[in-house]
């Protein structure tokens, strides 16, 4: 319901003094102390030397609410988002001139919980109500300050008692469930007394496009909602109002109503936003005591924002006149100027004094005051007629007023608008854009654009159109609803918000400074795969972000691109190394100087690491030998260490462990290098798809290996969050010698919280030091190179030690799965819960899949999902395959058969969330022998997918793949490839077991028998087909009947577990214990 707050803004706030000074009183022999940073949240930034509102999260599905909370006589602005809080706009301007300033995105509230002791305490939290917050202050029960009710996305309407004052509020959450009112979903709840009883009255709109409303039944310090009256439920016999509908915008949902007195009657007329970003208007006929609403235009003034518009009618500048804001779908919040006509024309005439005219007379009096002013009626006309466009043969002041104020023709009531009749044959959807005609004049200003988001804004202050255009009609003619509002659309991005990476998802920060200034600059990531470059044009006290364009940063095959600056070469001057969906890593190196960049893009597969998916590499020297080392984070939450056996000017990288610092987080791991305590090392912390950091400190003995002495101190590391998909890094952005911290975010904002010291807490005793079980053995030292000779920073092709695997059976009835006999395995994740399901063919072909509900390695608990994936019907002795064929990394499907053929699914999708789609053309010609199983490898080393199919006979076919202009096709190149010959069921499976980033080459057979193969280039012997039988790997394993492997990291260890199906059915699982 509520999340603990990670660090509200308040006035007063006590600063600590700053790290460094904290640190120095310290004794040099004092053990390690713990720390709390004073993290402050940042919103305002300079980009191109213009100030915004650059670091924040979405404002997706804003609703607004203006209330003056603080008693200072000004409104401040309350937003609900899409994510369930509230943010907090402060008034820092004036009444009538007001400057709205975030001040908290995460506005909190008190509430009362119980102790162990079962004694009540008071806790401060963060409001969060689920989902689409929607909030409303109003005095509900007369003592003379604000209350908040908030709508929530299951439909609660929650209740915030204010038991503080007018001046300085303290908001106590009373209950979830206010009045035991439930409604569906998306609740949006507006108060305002509509019979005059003094007492406020509820409007909610609703998730299914209901508009309700709730008479106030009680008093007014005491209000009473009652629900609708069902049988067998007692109610409050105090009851004498019950829900009645307003309205529905059925088929639409989403309904967001809020008052307006758009007539100037004295009475509240409503308007609805719709999940289509139009706006409904329902006029009351009624009148202040007795309301009747009836509904007059489903387009209200043709607006659009794209969808799920929320109006709100706010007088900005306090003439009288409110204006309009709308939340939409997206961040961005519309703002349309309310600048009624005659005001608007009468300000220009400088011989008038309006100072003791009443602005809310009607408007034939202030016309009339105004002729008085101007030497009376007619010569005032002279002046009066062409201050509102229009000729000086107007006859009267009358006819004038009839001139300035027209029919809106948005609403049904209006002539020139379309009748409902005629719409009802001449049907349009809600969804399409409407102009209105040419010779209306509408509210929404002449000359101004449509309040659509796809049309293009050309002046946002272009005066009305004069009357040359249209022919004036005759005032007794002029029939439908007149009002003196006139709204002018003026921006959609009320909030002034901007995004480093704009319109981005996404986001991975790096820092350095690249054009040698002094001062730290940014390379920001994102899922385009775009870089986008920024000098930091900084003054001593706040950053300046300035844009910059490189080519090599330019979008190309690489997505989700993650860079971190080093000088990878030793010249001086700032690398690039970029992780990427794919797990591999790119180098662009610096060919300019430390001045004046040059990057070009050197090679796509840095030292071959590939690391599965979703890399995201850090540099930093772990083990003090004066040569960067590398960390990796990958889409499975791993931190992957290779460390620089090289030179820091000839790296290179060797793997040495695959769960740096037994790291684990929930997916997409992104480690960030900071000295978080006061010694010499480094310590790490990680960021990860749910959005909190861990942090793990450092504590290493004399001489130990980088990935040894790691301690966890917080897997909620001072609750510090985005949404998701978090990644930190941490730089001194605003100048003050204090590291702060960046963080990016899933939906392609940058978030910024400035360090403002360290808080020293209770002593703790010295962690142990810790050995990672899974380190690998330190390699031998590489021999020294001639210094003087100059070489690619990338010098050697072997990267990585091998590392054998060691398969241990840990059970023969894996998942208790039965499927049939003759089973065939093959892992992929097909759900995007970045874990592994199962794809299983058997006897009689079928091909079940069976979703991974959670656990590891033996643990994991599997539901069947069907027994014909992808509705498969192909024959006998299914054989699916998951692999990599058309060179996008990510993985399509490929199922053998019985009759030898090979069914192919071209992943549309992602490796996360795969789309296959059927593709025969591939295969056509294609013919593996009986009991055909596929694998899929590039043998000929030309950088494409080729094709082995393992048969009946105990052969293997190889393909190899032949482009065109229509696509790719196989080629039979030989019928018995490596003159293999395993009996009967040959079972080809492609897999890298020992992680030397060089696939491995595994036959079974059905006799059970596991043959494997390693490239000839990894070793010293030779092979005319470039692959050496290897048969450690399985000499020691008594298999079953059958033999059909498949490998994966089934245990979260970072090596690769083996799953083999059987010919009488049960899978057995061997975990493999190398690392």
């Amino acid at each position: 319901m509520s999340r603990l707050r990670t660090g509200l803004l308040s006035l007063g706030l006590l600063l600590l003094a700053p790290a460094s000074e904290l640190l120095a009183q310290q004794d040099d022999s004092a053990p390690p102390i713990a720390l709390t940073y004073q993290w402050e949240q940042q919103y305002y930034g300079k980009i191109n030397g213009v100030e915004a509102l650059l670091y924040h999260r979405s404002f997706s599905r804003a609703k607004l609410s203006f209330a003056d909370i603080d008693g200072d006589g000004d409104d401040d602005l309350f937003i609900g988002k899409a994510d369930g809080r509230i943010a907090f706009f402060q008034n820092i301007g004036t009444s009538s001139k007001p400057e709205f300033r975030l001040k908290m995105e995460d506005f909190a509230a008190f509430h009362i919980e119980l102790d162990a002791n079962q004694q009540p305490v008071q806790l401060e939290e963060v409001i969060d109500v689920g989902s689409n917050a929607a909030p409303e202050l109003v005095d509900i029960d007369s003592d003379g300050d604000l209350d908040l009710f908030i709508g929530s996305g299951d439909g609660s309407l929650f209740h915030y008692e204010n038991r503080g004052n007018r001046i300085l509020p303290r908001l106590f959450l009373k209950t979830p469930l206010y009045m035991n009112l439930k409604f569906p979903r998306n609740l949006v709840p507006r108060f305002a007394d509509v019979n005059g009883d003094r007492n406020p009255d509820l409007l909610v709109g609703t998730g299914s496009g209901k508009v309700r409303l709730l008479l106030n039944s009680g008093v007014t310090t005491r209000a009473l909602f009652c629900p609708d009256p069902l049988p067998g439920r007692s109610f409050d016999p105090n009851c004498i109002h019950f829900p009645q509908d307003i309205s529905s915008i059925a088929p639409l949902i989403d309904a967001s109503p809020n008052w307006v007195d758009w007539d100037r009657d004295g009475d509240f007329d409503i308007v609805v936003g719709k999940s289509n970003g139009r706006v409904n208007f329902l006029l009351n006929k009624g009148d202040r005591f007795t309301p009747h609403w009836e509904r007059e235009s489903q387009r209200f003034l043709y607006i659009n924002t794209g969808g799920h518009s929320a109006p709100t009618f706010y007088d900005l500048d306090k003439d009288g006149f409110p204006e309009l804001f709308l939340g939409s779908s997206t961040s961005r919040v519309f703002f349309f100027e309310n600048r009624e006509p005659l005001l608007v024309g009468l300000r220009g005439i400088p011989q008038l004094d309006l100072s003791t005219f009443t602005l809310s007379d009607p408007s034939i009096v202030l016309l009339t005051q105004a002729c008085e002013q101007l030497r009376g009626n007619p010569e005032c006309l002279n002046v009066l007629a062409p201050a509102f466009g229009q000729p000086i043969t107007v006859p009267s002041l009358e006819a004038l007023n009839a001139e300035i104020y027209r029919p809106d023709v948005s609403l049904d009531s209006t002539p020139i608008a379309m009748p409902e009749q005629e719409a009802a044959i001449q049907p349009q959807s809600e969804g399409e854009a409407e102009t209105p005609p040419a010779q209306a004049n509408v509210n929404v200003a002449e000359g101004q654009p449509p309040a659509d988001p796809e049309a293009e804004i050309a002046a946002e202050d272009a005066p009305p159109a004069g009357p040359e255009a249209e022919a004036a009609p005759e005032p007794e003619e002029t029939k439908g609803l007149l009002t003196r509002n006139r709204l002018w659309f003026s921006t959609r991005n009320f909030l002034n918000l901007t995004e480093l990476a704009p319109n981005e998802r996404h986001t991975k920060i790096t820092s350095g400074d690249w054009n040698g200034d002094g001062r730290a600059d940014l390379l920001v990531g994102s899922g385009s795969g775009r870089i986008y470059a920024y000098e930091n044009q900084n003054s001593e006290t706040e950053s300046n972000w300035v844009r910059r364009e490189f080519l090599a940063f330019a979008p190309n095959q690489r997505r989700y691109s993650a860079p971190t600056l080093a000088d990878l070469d030793g010249d001086g001057d700032l690398d690039v190394v970029v992780g990427n969906r794919s797990g591999r890593l790119e180098l662009i190196l610096n060919q300019g100087d430390a001045k004046q960049p040059n990057w070009v893009v050197t090679n796509v597969h840095f030292f071959q690491i590939d690391v599965g998916n979703d890399s995201f590499p850090a540099l930093s020297d772990l083990d003090g030998d004066a040569d960067l080392d590398l960390l990796v984070g990958n889409g499975k939450g791993l931190v992957i260490l290779y460390e620089n056996k090289g030179s820091k000017t000839k790296p290179q990288f060797i793997l040495r462990n695959t769960r740096f610092a037994r790291s684990k987080t929930d997916g997409y791991a992104a480690p960030a290098l900071f000295h978080w305590n006061e010694d010499e090392f480094a310590d790490l912390v990680v960021g990860q798809r749910g959005g909190l950091l861990q942090l793990y400190s450092r504590t290493p003995r004399k001489n130990a290996p980088a990935s040894s002495g790691w301690h966890l101190e917080s897997d909620t590391w001072q609750s510090l969050r985005s949404e998701s998909y978090s990644t930190p890094h941490f730089v001194d952005v605003d100048n003050d010698k204090q590291t702060d911290l960046l963080m990016g975010d899933e939906e392609g904002h940058v978030l910024f919280w400035r360090n403002a010291g360290v808080q020293k807490t209770e002593q703790l005793p010295e962690p142990e030091p810790v050995l990672v079980s899974n380190t690998l053995e330190d390699t031998e030292e590489l021999p020294e190179q001639d210094e003087d000779v100059a070489e690619p920073v990338v010098s050697a092709p072997k990267t990585q030690e091998p590392t054998p695997p060691l398969f241990t059976l840990v059970t023969d009835q894996f998942g208790g799965i039965q499927a049939g006999r003759r089973t065939t395995p093959t892992l992929l994740d097909l759900d995007g819960d970045n874990d592994f399901d199962l794809l299983l063919g058997n006897r009689i072909g079928e091909l079940l899949y069976l979703v991974n509900e959670g656990g590891q390695g033996a643990t994991i608990t599997w539901r069947l999902a069907t027994r014909n994936f992808l509705d498969y019907r192909n024959g006998r002795y299914s054989a699916p395959v998951a692999a990599d064929l058309d060179g996008d990394d990510d993985p399509d499907l490929l199922v053998g058969s019985a009759n030898g053929s090979i069914r192919y699914w071209e992943n549309k999708g992602t490796k996360q969330f795969p789309d296959f789609i059927a593709n025969p053309a591939p295969f056509l010609g294609v013919t593996g022998g009986s009991n055909a199983v596929p694998a899929v490898l590039d043998l000929n080393n030309d950088g494409y997918s080729d094709l082995l199919v393992g048969n009946f006979e105990g052969n293997l076919r190889q393909f190899i793949r032949l482009n065109g202009q229509n696509g790719f096709r196989f080629k039979l190149m030989h019928r018995r490839f490596l003159n293999l010959d395993v009996g009967l069921g040959a079972v080809p499976s492609v897999a890298d077991l020992n992680n030397d980033a060089q696939p491995d080459l595994v036959v079974g057979s059905d006799r059970g028998q596991l043959i494997s193969f390693v490239p000839a280039n990894t070793t010293e012997q030779s092979s005319p087909w470039g692959w050496v039988k290897n048969n450690e790997y399985f000499k020691e394993l008594k298999l079953p009947l059958g033999g059909y492997p498949a490998f994966a990291d089934l245990d979260g260890d970072g090596d690769l577990d083996m799953l083999v199906g059987t010919e009488s059915g049960p899978l057995s699982y061997y975990r493999n214990d190398a690392q």
